[in-house]
């Protein structure tokens, strides 16, 4: 009697190996990693509210575009909103946000309710830091990552409008690079 064994074979990513029951996916050989486009923006807040806040998001909603001069951080997620927008953006660096001069906006909402945005003051600044701006395996998607520092965000509610806040933290973003 003749016994033919032949080892299985499989096209996905998954395949049962010593210490995998098949429950966990393993990545075949020459599969490139799964590309991360989950977004983050941790932040603490002082003045009317105190507290530390973090907003995850995903798939990507943030976006960089006109020949890659403007950039939009948009991140939602539990009836809270974070968002840096700008206008003159060369790559990693340092960066003072202005709605006047750059169009520099930075807004923070919570709980569907308070919110506090840089463009309500005209003299008010942020600054900005971008530590890193890295393309991934996925053609128009870079990972994004940095920090934003602002002292003074009025509040956008005509009801509280002398409630201002500080505001800094920490953001790690998926952007879509559109142009």
């Amino acid at each position: 009697m003749f016994l033919l064994i032949l080892p299985a074979c499989s096209a996905g990513g998954t395949a049962a190996t010593p210490g995998n029951t098949g429950g966990a996916p393993v990545r075949q050989a020459g599969t490139p990693p799964p590309v991360n486009d989950s977004s983050s923006a941790s932040f603490t807040i002082d003045g009317a509210l105190h507290g530390s806040y973090t907003i995850k998001a995903t798939p990507p909603t943030s976006k960089l575009r006109h020949g890659h001069k403007e950039f939009t951080i948009f991140l939602t997620g539990g009836g809270n909103v974070f968002w840096i927008v700008f206008y003159g953006y060369t790559g990693p660096g340092r960066y003072i946000l202005e709605a006047g001069i750059n169009g520099g906006d930075v807004r923070i909402a919570l709980n569907n309710a308070a919110s506090w945005d840089l463009t309500m003051n005209p003299h008010a600044t942020c600054s900005l830091l971008v530590a890193s701006d890295t393309p991934t395996q996925e053609a128009g998607l870079d990972r994004m990552q940095g920090s934003f520092s602002c002292p003074a965000l009025l509040s956008s509610n005509p009801r509280m409008p002398e409630k201002p806040i500080s505001a800094s933290g920490r953001f790690d973003i998926a952007i879509i690079v559109e142009s």
